[in-house]
């Protein structure tokens, strides 16, 4: 019997790359207008404050506080920042037009629903962003990284979310892209649909795909 299901978020429930070439647009003029530094600078700043962000040993206000900072830019021009950061959400599309059909029939067929994502927002911020691609009220709960102070394939990030809707791994199924996080959901005994990237377990090219394998995997037809 499978009780819960799980959605990588970035390139498996929305695409992002619209999000990120706008936020880079816009940091590059930021960094232009407002400090000398190197244009290659923010990259390899960024770097190392993100990934203390992902694992939660940062909040992400900090990290914009400290990027501006050692970029010699004005402390209180961290409220541009910050908006044109959110403005970058309204560029993530999801991935197919029909996807929130698929998503909310698992729902009504009772499935618990989560997102398990990697990120440097909270997961409330997260929510913002599934809201504007047309996806708010789906999920049952979302799970980032930043919150967990772990990240994928980590087993502590998809355990948090088991332990959430008390599932166990042959209850869980874990829908992804990349291999690495297919393999750490694979180690816990946890089933696996890969979805537009690295093929491993059941692979789906579509949401309804991705129903089918679900629903057979209810039945016990393993495929």
């Amino acid at each position: 019997m499978i009780k819960l299901v799980i959605f990588d978020a970035e390139h498996v429930l929305y695409n992002a790359e619209g999000q990120i070439k706008y936020f880079n647009i816009k940091l590059a003029e930021f960094v232009k207008n407002n400090s000398n530094t190197d244009p290659q600078a923010p990259g390899a700043i960024w770097k190392t404050l993100g990934n203390a962000v992902l694992v939660g040993k940062m909040s992400i206000l900090q990290a914009h506080k400290e990027f501006i900072s050692r970029l010699g830019i004005r402390p209180e021009l961290i409220e541009e920042y910050e908006a044109f950061d959110r403005e970058s959400f309204n560029y993530a599309k999801l991935m197919e037009d029909d996807e929130e059909k698929y998503l909310r029939d698992l729902k009504i067929r009772n499935y618990k629903l989560a997102v398990l994502s990697d990120g440097v927002n909270p997961a409330d911020t997260k929510a913002q962003i599934l809201e504007i691609v047309g996806l708010g009220g789906i999920f049952d709960k979302i799970f980032v990284s930043s919150d967990i102070g772990h990240k994928k394939p980590d087993s502590e990030t998809y355990r948090a979310v088991m332990d959430a809707f008390k599932a166990d791994s042959s209850e869980t199924v874990f829908v992804g892209h990349d291999l690495d996080e297919l393999e750490g959901a694979i180690a816990l005994g946890i089933h696996t649909i890969s979805y537009n990237g690295d093929r491993l377990g059941h692979e789906a090219d579509s949401f309804s795909r991705i129903n089918e394998i679900i629903y057979s995997l209810d039945n016990g037809n393993r495929q």
